[in-house]
C-alpha cells in the first residue's frame, strides 16, 4: 500500500517513526566509530609513553657511553612484547646504537620516535615500531558487532513500528487497541531482545575493559584517574606497587589527604582544582612527592590530561607518573658535588680558569676575577685573555696555549695589567681539559700571584749585591787601615822629633791631613759595609735633628727654604746620635745639591708603626714601631735607573770633583747597622724624599757625661806586650811606646803572646792585643792569659768588621781602639787603662 493512502495524522507519525530510528542508529554508529577511535588514539599513547620512560630508564646508561646496556635492554624489551615489530637507538650522526626487529613485517603498525636528552644535548633517538593488528581487529570486530546490533534493532524497531501503523491504517478503529497490545508484545519482545543483546555486549564491553585494564597494568608507568572531588577513580598496577597498596585500598579514596605528603598537599590541591576549574592549562611536566603505605616518600613526574564530562565541562584527570626518586637523589648527588667542587674551586686562593684555543676564558673562579681586577665575570668570561697579558709576554702565552691544547702539560711566569691597571706577576701551571660536549680541548691553569715573590727576589738580590759590595770596601777598608796606620804614625812619629821653625813640619803637616782624609774614607766605607763600631743607646730623635740643625745653615746657604717638623718629645729610638747625624747631614747635602736654583728643604720626624699591610704595600719593613726621619726636597728629584744604583758607593751623578759618590752609601750602611730600614721616593722634576726608620724603645735617655779636654800626654814605666801580625802596625807601636818610657816585648800572633807572657808574667801589666791575628785570635790569647793572671789589663784593637769587635770584644765590656789610631791616641788610651782602678 502506498504512502499516499494513509491518512495523514499516520503518514506524519510514520515518518516521525523513521527519523527517530535513522537518528538513533546514526548516533549509535558514531558513538561506537568514536570508542573505537579513543580506544585506538589510547593505545597509540600508551605506545608513545612507554617510548619516553624507555628513554629515561635509558638515560643513565647513555651518559655512562654504556652501550652494551642499551643493546641488551632494547633486545630484552622487544622479546618480552610480542606487539613489537622493530626497536632501535640511532645516536645524533646517525650512528645506530642498538636495534631489534622481528622477521615477519606487521599488517598494521604503529611507529613513535623519542628524542633523549640530557643537559641539553641530544643523547639518543629511539625508534618503536608495535603491532596494532591485534588491536585494530579486536576494535573491528567489536566496532561491526555494535553496528550489526544498531541495524537489528533498528530493523526490528522499524518492522514493529510499520506492522503496527500499517494494521492501524487498515483495521478498524475497534481494532486499534488490540493492535497496539499486539505492537506493545512484539515490542516487549523486542525489547527484551535488545536487553539481552546489551547484555551481551556489556559482557564483552566489560571483556574489552578487562583488556584495556591489562594494557593498563603492564604499563610501566604510574596511571591515576582522578575525579574532581579529588577521589581516585582508577588505578593501574605500577600505581599500587609504588604506593604500596592494594587497589581497593586507593580506588575511592582522597587522593591529596591520604598519599601525599602534608607539606606539598595545598599547593598541589590548589593546582589540580585550578585545573578543573578550567583556570589553567594542563601541566606537560609536573613534579611532586607520593607519600607510600610504609610512610616512604617516592618522587614523581606527572604527566597529565583532563577528561570531558558530556556538557564539555573537566570531570577528571588522567596522570602518568614516572618514579624518579632514584634519579632524583643521583641528581641531587650529582648537584652536590658539582657544588662542593665549584665551592672548593672558588674557595681556592689561587686563580683556576679554563681558556679555549683561542684565549677566549671561558670560565674563571673569584680569586681569578680579582687577580685581574674584574668587578664581576661578565667583564672577562667570553672574551679574550691577551689584552690583559703584558705584549711582551703574549708570544709565550700563546705558546703555552697551543702545547697545553696539544695535549701538554706546561707552566708560565708572565706579567699582566689588570682592569683598573694594577701590575701583576703570575705563575701559570696548566694542563689539558677537554669540555663536557667534548668539542675541543681547552686549557685548565692553576695560576699563582707571584708579585710578591718577585719583589722579594729582586730585593734579595739587590741586598746580595749590596752584601757583596759591603765586604768587597769592607775588605779594602780594613787594609787601607793598616796602611794609614804606618803613615799616621810614622809621619807624627817624626813630626815630635821636629822643631816648631823646621822648614820640613809643613810638609808633613800636609801629610798628615791627608792621611786624616783617608781615614775619613775608610770611616765611610767601613759605615756602608757596615764594618763600623758603633755604640747604640737609647736617644731622642729631636736631639738628632737638633744637633744636625745646627751645621743645616752653613750647609745650605741662604736659598734653599728650610721647614723642619719635630715628633713628639718622647720618641725614643736606639741609635748612635753621632752617625745618624752623620746620615741626616749627608742627606742634607743631598739636597742641597739637587736644588742647584733653590727650593725647600724639609726635616721631619714622627713614629709610624709596621705591619703586614704596611709591609705588603712598601715593599719592606719589619712588625714594629719605628721613629720615622724623613728628608725632602723639591730640586730634580731621579729616574728609576739611578734611584736603583743610588746607595752604590763611588756610584754618583755630580760633576767629576764634586763629590765621592759615598754619602748615600754611607747613610745605607748607617742605618742597616742601626737595624733600620731607608726607602727613596722620587721622581724626575718632583723632587726627593728619603724616610729613615729607626727601632723605637721604651727606656730613658742617660746623659753621658762631656768628654773632658785632651790632657798632655803622658807615659809611664810599665812593662806593656804588644801583639800585632802587622809588622809594620806592630813597629810603630812599640817605637811609640817606648819613646814614652814604657818597656814593651813584641809577638807576632796569639800564641806567641801568650808564650812571651808566661816568661815574663810577673812583669807585664798591660796586654795591647790586635782582635785578628792568625794561629789565635786577641780575645783568645787574652782568655789563656787570664787562666794565669786574672787581673790582667788589656787594651783591644782592630779595623776589622764590626761583628767580629762587637763579638769579641765590646760584648765582655773590653777597653777597644778602633784602627788606625794615631801614636798620640795610643798613648793616651794605654794611660786611661793602666791608670784603671788605681
Amino acid at each position: 500500500m502506498k504512502i499516499s493512502f494513509f491518512p495523514l495524522r499516520y503518514r506524519r507519525a510514520l515518518l516521525s517513526f523513521i527519523a527517530i530510528l535513522l537518528v538513533f542508529f546514526i548516533i549509535m554508529v558514531a558513538v561506537i566509530i568514536s570508542h573505537e577511535r579513543e580506544m585506538l588514539a589510547g593505545a597509540n599513547r600508551q605506545a608513545e609513553h612507554e617510548t619516553h620512560l624507555a628513554g629515561s630508564l635509558l638515560r643513565e646508561s647513555l651518559l655512562k657511553f654504556d652501550y652494551a646496556t642499551v643493546e641488551q635492554f632494547l633486545v630484552q624489551w622487544g622479546e618480552e612484547h610480542a606487539d613489537i615489530v622493530e626497536v632501535r637507538a640511532t645516536a645524533p650522526n646517525g650512528f645506530v646504537l642498538a636495534e631489534y626487529k622481528r622477521k615477519e613485517p606487521s599488517k598494521h603498525t604503529f611507529h613513535a620516535k623519542q628524542q633523549v636528552r640530557h643537559g641539553g644535548r641530544d643523547l639518543v633517538t629511539l625508534d618503536l615500531v608495535k603491532d596494532f593488528t591485534p588491536v585494530r581487529s579486536s576494535l573491528y570486530r567489536l566496532g561491526a558487532r555494535l553496528i550489526a546490533g544498531a541495524v537489528l534493532l533498528t530493523v526490528l524497531v522499524g518492522a514493529a513500528l510499520w506492522f503496527s501503523l500499517r494494521r492501524l491504517a487498515l483495521a478498524p478503529l475497534e481494532t486499534e487497541i488490540m493492535g497496539r497490545k499486539e505492537t506493545e508484545a512484539e515490542l516487549k519482545k523486542a525489547h527484551d531482545e535488545l536487553e539481552e543483546r546489551v547484555e551481551d555486549r556489556t559482557e564483552e564491553l566489560q571483556r574489552e575493559m578487562d583488556m584495556a585494564q591489562e594494557y593498563l597494568d603492564v604499563a610501566g608507568v604510574m596511571l591515576v584517574v582522578l575525579s574532581v572531588d579529588h577521589k581516585v577513580r582508577l588505578i593501574n598496577k605500577k600505581g599500587c606497587e609504588i604506593l604500596g597498596y592494594d587497589e581497593d585500598e586507593i580506588v575511592g579514596k582522597n587522593w591529596f589527604d591520604n598519599f601525599l605528603p602534608e607539606r606539598t598537599r595545598s599547593d598541589v590541591k590548589g593546582v589540580f582544582d585550578m585545573l578543573m576549574a578550567g583556570k589553567i592549562e594542563p601541566v606537560e611536566y609536573f613534579e611532586n612527592p607520593v607519600l607510600t603505605k610504609d610512610g616512604e616518600e617516592r618522587v614523581i613526574v606527572w604527566r597529565n590530561a583532563v577528561l570531558y564530562d558530556s556538557e564539555g565541562k573537566p570531570a577528571a584527570t588522567l596522570s602518568s607518573g614516572e618514579d624518579i626518586t632514584k634519579r632524583k637523589e643521583a641528581e641531587e648527588r650529582l648537584a652536590y658535588s658539582e657544588s662542593y667542587l665549584r665551592s672548593i674551586i672558588e674557595a681556592e686562593p689561587e686563580c683556576v680558569k679554563v681558556v679555549s684555543p683561542d684565549g677566549t676564558v671561558m670560565q674563571m673562579n673569584q680569586a681569578g676575577l680579582e687577580m685581574v681586577e674584574a668587578r664581576s665575570a661578565e667583564e672577562v668570561i667570553g672574551k679574550s685573555i691577551y689584552p690583559l697579558i703584558r705584549p711582551e709576554h703574549r708570544d709565550a702565552f700563546g705558546a703555552l696555549l697551543q702545547s697545553v691544547c696539544n695535549g701538554n702539560a706546561g707552566n708560565l711566569e708572565f706579567e699582566i695589567v689588570g682592569l683598573r691597571g694594577g701590575e701583576r706577576w703570575l705563575d701559570s701551571h696548566a694542563v689539558p681539559f677537554r669540555g663536557e660536549r667534548e668539542d675541543g680541548t681547552f686549557m685548565l691553569a692553576v695560576t699563582r700571584d707571584v708579585t710578591e715573590r718577585r719583589r722579594l727576589e729582586e730585593q734579595l738580590h739587590q741586598a746580595r749585591r749590596m752584601e757583596a759590595i759591603g765586604t768587597l770596601t769592607g775588605g779594602i777598608a780594613h787594609d787601607f787601615n793598616n796602611i794609614l796606620s804606618a803613615i799616621i804614625g810614622f809621619g807624627e812619629s817624626v813630626e815630635m822629633e821636629m822643631a816648631q821653625d823646621d822648614t820640613l813640619r809643613p810638609y808633613f803637616e800636609q801629610m798628615l791631613g791627608a792621611a786624616e782624609k783617608g781615614t775619613k774614607l775608610t770611616q765611610n766605607l767601613l759605615a756602608f759595609g757596615r764594618k763600623l763600631v758603633i755604640k747604640p743607646v737609647p736617644t731622642k730623635v729631636n736631639e738628632i735633628i737638633d744637633a744636625a740643625e745646627r751645621l743645616i745653615p752653613s750647609l745650605i746657604g741662604e736659598g734653599i727654604k728650610r721647614e723642619t717638623v719635630l715628633a713628639d718629645p718622647a720618641l725614643t729610638v736606639m741609635a748612635d746620635a753621632s752617625r745618624v747625624e752623620q746620615a741626616l747631614i749627608n742627606l742634607v747635602t743631598n739636597a742641597r745639591d739637587a736644588m742647584p736654583n733653590g727650593g725647600t728643604l724639609r726635616i721631619s720626624a714622627s713614629e709610624v708603626r709596621m705591619d703586614s699591610e704596611f709591609i705588603r704595600e712598601n715593599g719592606f719593613g719589619k712588625p714594629g714601631v719605628y721613629g720615622l726621619l724623613s728628608v725632602s726636597d723639591t730640586g730634580v728629584g731621579m729616574d728609576e735607573a739611578t734611584r736603583q744604583r743610588m746607595f752604590e758607593p763611588f756610584f754618583t751623578t755630580k760633576a767629576f770633583g764634586m763629590g765621592t759618590g759615598l754619602g748615600l752609601s754611607t747613610v745605607f750602611g748607617i742605618v742597616k747597622q742601626h737595624n733600620g730600614f731607608i726607602n727613596v721616593h722620587s721622581e724626575p722634576g718632583r723632587g726627593t724624599t728619603a724616610n729613615i726608620y729607626l727601632p723605637v724603645v721604651r727606656l730613658e735617655v742617660r746623659k753621658e757625661a762631656e768628654a773632658a779636654d785632651l790632657k798632655p800626654l803622658k807615659g809611664g814605666t810599665e812593662t806593656v806586650l804588644v801583639a800585632e801580625d802587622d809588622t809594620v802596625v806592630r813597629k810603630i807601636a812599640t817605637d811609640v811606646l817606648k819613646k814614652f818610657g814604657y818597656t814593651v816585648l813584641e809577638a807576632a800572633d796569639g800564641e806567641e803572646a801568650v808564650k812571651v807572657f808566661l816568661e815574663n808574667r810577673d812583669e807585664v801589666q798591660l796586654l795591647v792585643l790586635d782582635v785578628v791575628m792568625p794561629e789565635l785570635s786577641g780575645k783568645g790569647a787574652y782568655d789563656e792569659i787570664r787562666k794565669t793572671r786574672p787581673d790582667i789589663k788589656a787594651l783591644f784593637t782592630s779595623g776589622h768588621l764590626s761583628e767580629v769587635i762587637n763579638k769579641e770584644v765590646l760584648r765582655y765590656g773590653l777597653d777597644f781602639l778602633p784602627k788606625p789610631a794615631s801614636p798620640k791616641q795610643l798613648i793616651r788610651k794605654v794611660r786611661e787603662v793602666l791608670d784603671k782602678g788605681t
